[in-house]
């Protein structure tokens, strides 16, 4: 139903005059791509949310900006709303895992960060750092979607440390073709590790495909 619609349905039976409509209707309207019954609820809810946030987190613009998120992801899953729960409490719980995942990815920042700093060859050990960390993992599920030949290509290079001249003689091509396929394979595992991998795994993406 039209949030106006209903606002007046519920203007006429003497319901919700002064408050407008109520949580349940907002919710259901919002399932359905209301922006307005959206817009509602967010000037509802906006402020109880951000205060809710700040007793998590010291940082002021920390709260707001996952207050906004929470919003956003609220309205990109609302095809998923229960308008017979409450849309409220779903939307403390996005905010709730927003902030989680947040902040352990600022923990792990932290984390490479002080590796960096007390660690001045970290890029030539990379290789033996990822292979004890997640983000292997995930690299060897991207190679997995490669045709055999490019992930041959990319072992001798990266893993075995051959130069483009000895893989080309390996593989009976020549270096330029050696080099086109290491520029295709390493554009395609970048975009795959940076929408499948925390942020805090991509300086090591970079050093570890940028060479």
């Amino acid at each position: 139903m039209d949030i106006e619609k209903l606002s007046e349905t519920q203007h006429a039976e003497g319901v919700g005059c002064k408050a407008g409509p109520s949580d349940t209707a907002l919710a259901d309207a919002i399932r359905q791509g209301d922006t307005r019954a959206f817009q509602l609820f967010y000037d509802r809810f906006y402020l109880r949310l951000l205060v809710q946030l700040k007793l998590l987190s010291t940082d002021f613009q920390l709260a707001e900006d996952i207050c906004q998120d929470a919003f956003v992801r609220l309205w990109e899953k609302r095809e998923s709303i229960d308008p017979s729960k409450s849309l409220q409490a779903y939307l403390r719980k996005i905010a709730h895992h927003l902030f989680i995942d947040l902040k352990r990815k600022q923990q792990l920042q932290q984390v490479w960060n002080q590796e960096r700093a007390t660690e001045p060859c970290l890029e030539e050990t990379v290789l033996e750092n990822l292979y004890h960390k997640e983000l292997n993992d995930k690299l060897q599920e991207a190679l997995q979607l490669l045709p055999e030949e490019k992930q041959q290509i990319f072992r001798l290079s990266r893993e075995q440390q051959l130069s483009y001249k000895e893989i080309a003689q390996l593989e009976n091509t020549t270096p330029k073709a050696i080099e086109r396929h290491m520029a295709r394979t390493n554009a395609f595992l970048k975009r795959y590790l940076r929408e499948y991998t925390d942020l805090a795994y991509l300086f090591v993406v970079g050093l570890f495909l940028g060479k």
